[in-house]
């Protein structure tokens, strides 16, 4: 996709993102577009891989970083946790990222400590999938979209105090 379309500002790492290095199992799915890094207990197959946190990743790069689009299938929370420093250093980066209550659940991570974990780090929300930019409540967030449902919309996570 890179090549057909002839980007050159993309890096391509053999990685994935977590709250620390680790080797940890990615699970296959039959569909791309749906690879784990937790067991769901649907019988996947697996891999082991490597991951690392995007402070470490980041760690002494000269460049800030302006925008994280995140979809990685209910890891974001592990991926949350591993940015602390990335979002310390980058007051102004906006944060894309799916909010999907199965997968987040699945994972272990849960849907109450993603939201608690956006509002430790000064996080303010947006839910791209509501009319007139909605910011709605956590509660809201879990009622709208619960556990069992087929839903994963999409947050835009900006910092409350951009300059702080």
């Amino acid at each position: 996709n890179i090549e057909a379309n002839g980007f050159t500002n993309v890096v391509l790492e053999n990685l994935a993102v977590s709250d620390r290095t680790k080797e940890i199992n990615l699970f296959y799915s039959g569909d791309k577009g749906d690879q784990r890094t937790y067991d769901s207990k649907d019988g996947r197959e697996h891999v082991s891989i490597k991951a690392t946190s995007l402070d470490t990743y980041f760690q002494g790069s000269p460049t800030p970083v302006h925008f994280i689009k995140m979809d990685i299938q209910g890891s974001e929370g592990e991926a949350l946790l591993g940015m602390r420093g990335l979002l310390a250093a980058n007051p102004a980066l906006i944060l894309n990222m799916e909010f999907w209550p199965f997968g987040l659940e699945k994972s272990g991570f849960g849907t109450k400590r993603i939201f608690e974990l956006l509002n430790e780090f000064d996080l303010t929300y947006t839910d791209l999938n509501r009319e007139n930019n909605s910011r709605p409540t956590p509660d809201q967030m879990i009622a709208w979209y619960p556990e069992d449902t087929k839903a994963f919309p999409n947050l835009i996570c900006t910092r409350n105090s951009p300059n702080a």
